[in-house]
């Protein structure tokens, strides 16, 4: 059951990883597929609504990932406001980045 779960993350670690870099239209399964060396099976298997769901999924993820950076900042910064405001300043950042 554990490695079920490790190759769904798989694939969407990489098709998050892919969709970011490449945009959702420009990433195609078989590049999917190639980068996180998972069976074609598996990815169906997991996603039955395959590319549709791994970006639902994506989404997902980088809103978990948003979350644990808000947390991780509101615990290692005393005040909050400032907290919040290297968070935003931290994702205009990102924004800026993926925009070049």
């Amino acid at each position: 059951m554990n490695n079920k779960i490790n190759v769904k993350e798989k694939f969407i670690e990489t098709a998050s990883r892919l969709f970011q870099i490449k945009g959702y239209n420009a990433t195609g399964l078989n590049e999917i597929l190639a980068k996180s060396r998972a069976p074609k099976g598996s990815l169906y298997y997991h996603f039955p609504k395959v590319k549709e769901q791994l970006a639902l999924e994506s989404v997902i993820l980088a809103g978990q990932k948003i979350i644990t950076h808000v947390i991780d900042a509101l615990d290692s910064i005393e005040n909050p406001v400032e907290a919040i405001k290297l968070n935003i300043e931290n994702i205009a950042m990102i924004i800026d980045n993926e925009q070049r």
